[in-house]
């Protein structure tokens, strides 16, 4: 890709995103029941997740300061998956709505789930972290011949033990809510300063397009 591309690839991926900004701007101000909405895919997050491993992550907050240390899970390759099959024509008129087991939501877009656009893709907090690892990790036979090791298990193994340090916005004043609904299977935004949008007991994403 020449430069001349890169940079309108840019320049439509910048216009696309201040269209979802307004998009989601408009289906907050509004009852979901209220608008023309089509929905598109269903993720349902206990479904999608099984077997993937939450990462060991201490999280700081404004002033470098430290909220914890939680088990975490980046939602971006969940959500490139579920909208793998919709045309990218199609992304400018859809919003994302993420509900939990009391039915409440929360809105946003494709945009706030790539990295490349916000610095950091949200994250979903399954638990607090308190995984160590020895010298030495067991994986018990799977039926691999000659002794030899089957390598998926093994990466699979290890990376329960991975280790991360995530720095997101949110300010001091606001530790206290993010420390009470963190270990709450907690989808939150690393990008906002609040946790206005942050929403605990997470169930399910809803894709949607504006008809």
């Amino acid at each position: 890709m020449t430069k001349l591309e890169d940079n309108t690839l840019n320049s439509h991926f910048k216009t696309m995103l201040k269209a979802l900004a307004v998009l989601v701007m408009f289906v907050s101000a509004y009852p979901l029941e209220a608008q023309n909405l089509e929905l598109m895919k269903t993720i349902v997050l206990r479904d999608e997740l099984t077997g993937v491993s939450p990462i060991q992550t201490e999280v700081f907050g404004a002033s470098r300061k430290k909220i914890g240390k939680y088990a975490c899970i980046n939602l971006e390759p969940l959500i490139n998956k579920a909208i793998s099959s919709i045309p990218k024509s199609e992304y400018p008129g859809l919003i994302l709505i993420i509900r939990n087991q009391e039915n409440e939501y929360v809105t946003a877009t494709i945009g706030d789930f790539i990295a490349k656009n916000v610095g950091i893709a949200p994250r979903l907090c399954i638990k607090t972290s308190d995984l160590h690892i020895g010298d030495t990790v067991r994986i018990f036979d799977k039926g691999v011949k000659d002794g030899g090791i089957d390598k998926k298990l093994m990466d699979e193994e290890v990376s329960k033990y991975s280790k991360s340090t995530l720095y997101i916005n949110l300010m001091v004043s606001e530790f206290d809510t993010a420390r009470e609904i963190l270990p709450s299977y907690t989808i939150f935004f690393a990008t906002d300063q609040t946790t206005y949008r942050w929403l605990k007991n997470a169930v399910k994403i809803e894709i949607y397009k504006l008809k």
